[in-house]
């Protein structure tokens, strides 16, 4: 019996980079838009380069934010990846 491949979606940071530059935002300028949201108050501009790089992993919070200040769905943070 063939079964489609089981996915799962999962955090690309390269596509969170695209979006903050398709918005001309600079991340110095995303960090202080998150912090004026009074959520992420401890967002610098060197955390945005950390997700944008892998080095670390936005919480929740902070992609949904994230998201509609560049005006881009929660969605297309993340890409489709095969589960072996």
């Amino acid at each position: 019996m063939n079964q489609p491949p089981r996915t799962r979606r999962v955090f690309d940071p390269s596509l969170l980079k695209s979006a903050r530059e398709r918005a001309g935002m600079t991340q110095h300028e995303l960090s202080t838009r998150l912090v004026e949201r009074e959520v992420s108050t401890g967002v610098q501009r060197e955390m945005i380069w950390q997700w944008e790089n892998g080095a670390r992993i936005p919480r929740a919070v902070a992609l949904a934010n994230m998201a509609d200040i560049l005006g881009v769905s929660l969605d297309s943070f993340f890409r489709q990846e095969e589960v072996a």
